[in-house]
């Protein structure tokens, strides 16, 4: 890509994280997001700064190994992780991860997400998996992702946080916001001690079909009531 498109995709990253930020899904510094240039290298996040006080000038560009080509610091923690995605699939330019708290508490309760409550889950999201605890900024955790990442939209990662991807930023950052109001919405469903409606079957697949219409095909054929 041109220096330009770089230039705008880096102020892209940061609006991401300061909406991460304003919106409570990362704290300290948490969270780290980028995307793929389509020259070979990848923009993202430095280590250890927080998502509030993103300026374009702090964004890396690295390689393919996760060194640094240009720019100060050093690149997230979970470089790894990010460059899992992109090594597996092609079709995928962005990522995200937060710390967000409802995704947190439900990695911690759940195994796979997969109630239909609310179109927007289903249409944005899909099944998504909760996967098993892995130490952050590992190979382990890494190689987790990258394998969710072929069939899902978006992982839940035990006691840990909240990984989404997409086809552009905004894809993918739609995703995490997505994900977080659905593990609130679920949150508060069982607070209230009350399971409600779910979608039926039918319904759930003819949201599924919306989905798959705008080219997603993952996230599963359809997110079937809890038993």
């Amino acid at each position: 890509m041109s220096a330009v498109d770089k230039a705008a995709l880096r102020e892209a990253i940061c609006h991401a994280g300061h909406r991460a930020f304003q919106a409570g899904l990362v704290a300290a510094n948490d969270g780290n997001i980028s995307v793929r240039c389509g020259d070979g290298h990848y923009l993202i996040t430095p280590s250890g700064v927080s998502k509030g006080d993103l300026t374009p000038d702090m964004i890396l560009e690295i390689d393919g190994a996760g060194m640094p080509v240009d720019g100060k610091g050093k690149p997230s923690v979970e470089t790894k992780m990010h460059l899992g995605i992109y090594e597996t699939q092609p079709d995928l330019n962005a990522v995200v991860h937060t710390h967000a708290p409802h995704c947190v508490l439900l990695s911690t309760m759940e195994t796979m997400l997969t109630a239909p409550l609310t179109a927007d889950a289903v249409v944005l999201l899909g099944n998504v998996p909760v996967l098993p605890y892995a130490q952050l900024g590992t190979q382990a955790l890494a190689d987790g992702v990258a394998q969710a990442s072929a069939d899902y939209n978006a992982a839940l990662l035990q006691n840990h946080g909240a990984v989404t991807w997409g086809r552009t930023l905004q894809e993918a950052w739609f995703a995490m916001e997505a994900l977080e109001q659905y593990c609130r919405q679920l949150y508060m469903q069982r607070l209230l001690g009350n399971p409600g409606r779910l979608m039926t079957r039918a319904e759930a697949d003819g949201l599924v079909a919306v989905r798959k219409g705008r080219g997603v095909t993952r996230g599963g054929d359809h997110m079937p009531p809890e038993a």
